[in-house]
This record gives C-alpha cells, sequence and structure tokens, in this order.
C-alpha cells in the first residue's frame, strides 16, 4: 500500500508507479479532478485543501486495511493534494489492483467513499 499526502501535484502515473501489477488482472483508478464550478453552479477560481495530516495518513491506512481484509487486495496508491489545487488538477488519486475486476472495482470504490466520509481533510471551494 502507499499513501501520500502532499502540497505538490499528483498524477496517475505516480500512483500507478507505486503498485506491483504481476498477477493482478484488474486495474481501477479514480481521479477527483477540481471542477469549475460549484454544486450551486457559481463559479470557482481554485479549491484549498488542508488536513489533520498525521490522522489523515492513519485513517487512510485503515481504509486500506479494511481493502485487505474485504477484498483481500494489497495493491493500492492513494495519493491526495492539500494546499491550493487549480483547476481541471487532480486532488486525490486513488489506484487499485487485484487478481480480478470485480474486487478492483469495489475495492475502489469503497477507498473513495470512506474517504470521503472519515478522513480529517477539508476543502474550501474559491
Amino acid at each position: 500500500m502507499y499513501i501520500e499526502i502532499t502540497s505538490r501535484p499528483i498524477s496517475l502515473e505516480e500512483a500507478l508507479e507505486r503498485l506491483d501489477l504481476r498477477g493482478c488482472g484488474g486495474l481501477v483508478t479514480f481521479s477527483g479532478v477540481a471542477r469549475p464550478t460549484d454544486a450551486q453552479g457559481r463559479k470557482l477560481s481554485h479549491l484549498e485543501y488542508e488536513a489533520y495530516t498525521e490522522m489523515a495518513y492513519s485513517e487512510i491506512e485503515k481504509i486500506c486495511r479494511e481493502i485487505e481484509r474485504r477484498w483481500g487486495v494489497t495493491q493500492i496508491a492513494i495519493l491526495h493534494r492539500v494546499g491550493r489545487v487549480e483547476i481541471g488538477e487532480p486532488s486525490v488519486i486513488i489506484a487499485v489492483a487485484a487478481e480480478h475486476r470485480a474486487e478492483a472495482f469495489a475495492a475502489c470504490r469503497y477507498a473513495i467513499d470512506t474517504l470521503k466520509e472519515t478522513v480529517p481533510i477539508w476543502k474550501r471551494e474559491v
């Protein structure tokens, strides 16, 4: 498993480099990208993220351990930005590789849904 919370730009390629794909038949990725409008359609300039970093790492590790327990998946990379994120840039990237696609899809979906609910990372729309 690979977890990173960083203020520098992140990329899908970087996440994929952290996985060992030997023996894996399914690779699923999710990229959360800063969109140009908020939920009410108002134009945004950028997003700003902040985190309780130590706790965020701990909570993301719990997510990864639960994925391993439920689906037997150990090839997981989760990268999250903090600080200023420009429109069109990814703020979170998750990559999951598994022996079969069903486990990869389920694990990736669980990772992003649970991260949004439990990890102390906050977004401010500007």
